[in-house]
């Protein structure tokens, strides 16, 4: 119960900048022809995989430091140097296939296969980036471990499917230079936590708190990452009045939430 009272204090402080609504003949969701994905431009750093067929890349490592944000296909010679070659797209964030809370500083998703034909996360964000997002505390409810939106586990459906990868690939759309955005089912789940807290008006620095304070401590930069980039999507696509409606619509139910749960 402490969680979700920091969570509503975090929303009821945070701050929606005016100038989103200063030019409407621009507004922010209209540039990005009804897909705020297709806009952005991810920073990352490259993803090493080895073709597998039919669509098919499985992650072998990567360079968080060579600033270089591309997915690169290619093998290793026999001195067990990954030789780059073409590359597939780019990441969503530096680390879509790096955990770095892993156990010695961090470690690449090696094993992890990239479906470029999977749409599932596709059709989860798009299910979250509508004209009625859900708000704060239907999220907060439905995003718990194992839950519906925890869709690393859930893969979109209603329950989790046992052994699934967490880092498993797929495409969410297109940069603005055409190049395919690929990102992992642990980061869509992030993406989407970001995307709901920026559509609902909450500044970033009080998404951050929200974020922390419901985990119980500060979140990995893997996580954070990804919710940093769902949380531009979602802040930088709405109006100025769109989002200080769903604020408000916000603050509103989770107050509802909140008595129902006092009064059971």
């Amino acid at each position: 119960m402490n969680r979700l009272k920091k969570v509503l204090i975090s929303v009821a402080i945070s701050i929606v900048t005016v100038n989103a609504n200063a030019w409407p003949w621009i507004s922010p969701y209209a540039y990005c022809f009804g897909n705020p994905v297709n806009c952005i431009d991810p920073d990352g750093r490259s993803t090493w995989v080895i073709n597998q067929g039919d669509g098919k890349y499985q992650v072998v490592g990567g360079n968080l430091n060579d600033k270089d944000k591309n997915i690169y296909v290619g093998s290793f010679n026999k001195k067990g140097e990954f030789v780059r070659g073409n590359s597939i797209g780019v990441t969503t964030s530096m680390t879509s296939f790096y955990n770095s809370e892993a156990q010695g500083g961090g470690q690449w998703s090696v094993g992890s296969i990239i479906d470029t034909n999977d749409r599932s996360g596709d059709k989860f964000l798009e299910k979250i980036i509508s004209n009625n997002p859900p708000m704060i505390d239907d999220y907060m409810m439905n995003a718990r471990n194992n839950k519906p939106y925890d869709f690393k586990v859930t893969n979109g459906t209603n329950s989790p499917i046992k052994g699934i990868d967490i880092y498993r690939g797929m495409p969410v759309g297109e940069n603005g230079k055409g190049q395919t955005i690929y990102t992992s089912a642990r980061d869509i789940g992030n993406i989407a936590a970001g995307y709901v807290a920026g559509v609902n008006g909450m500044s970033w620095e009080a998404s951050r708190i929200a974020f922390d304070s419901y985990q119980g401590g500060m979140e990995g930069k893997s996580t954070r990452n990804a919710e940093r980039y769902g949380w531009t999507m979602g802040y930088n696509n709405a109006s100025y009045n769109k989002k200080m409606d769903n604020l408000l619509r916000s603050v509103g139910s989770s107050i509802k939430s909140l008595w129902n749960y006092f009064i059971k």
